[in-house]
């Protein structure tokens, strides 16, 4: 399998595993769209904002010294947004509605960002 198929397969689990979510997106630190499961909206617009949105983070939390930014949450009117930085080369998006209970998002997102960690290790 190529690298899109293997990070298909874990947008594809996370949606499993956490009924309600609306969507999810893998995108490099550059802002690049790199995998999507989306039922709706802009990937390429979401995944380059999400990437931002970490690296102001990141230096947030260096600033203030309380350790490595560990996610963002933005709450909109119909929907939540959970934003993982995925080690310093990509970022892990999930798009929820409000009814989704965050704790299953969290455990979901872990095993994600884990196994996303790992296909980038791995090369390929």
């Amino acid at each position: 399998m190529t690298l899109n198929e293997d990070l298909q397969d874990v947008l594809r689990w996370s949606r499993a595993a956490v009924p309600g979510l609306s969507g999810a997106i893998v995108a490099g630190r550059d802002g690049m769209s790199i995998a999507h499961s989306l039922e709706s909206g802009d990937q390429h617009r979401i995944a380059a904002m999400a990437a931002v949105a970490v690296a102001v983070a990141t230096r947030i939390c260096q600033s203030v010294s309380n350790g490595p930014l560990a996610h963002i949450s933005f709450v909109a009117t119909g929907q939540r947004f959970y934003v993982y930085p995925v080690d310093s080369r990509a970022v892990l998006v999930m798009l929820a509605g409000h009814g989704v209970k965050p704790a299953l998002i969290e455990l979901a997102s872990g095993a994600a960002v884990r196994r996303i960690e790992e296909l980038f290790d791995d090369g390929t």
